[in-house]
């Protein structure tokens, strides 16, 4: 039950991934725009997922303003 509850959260991440917006998170849509770049990106959404109890979109624009260097202060 565990794998499918897991399979089921990373089809859902991929699901918005694959909606990526290069307008409100051109970072994270180059990142996944390679194989390595998405494995990551969808690592990083699942640790934030479950560790700060944020949604998955929450989670996208958190990893967006951490790397996208135009945000930094």
């Amino acid at each position: 039950m565990q794998n499918n509850l897991l399979e089921r959260f990373n089809t859902l991440i991929n699901e918005i991934l694959d909606e990526c917006s290069v307008i409100d998170t051109p970072t994270v849509c180059n990142f996944i725009s390679t194989p390595e770049g998405k494995k990551k990106i969808v690592e990083l959404i699942q640790k934030k997922v479950i560790r700060e109890k944020i949604t998955i979109g929450d989670a996208i624009n958190s990893i967006e303003m951490e790397y996208n260097i135009n945000l930094i202060d």
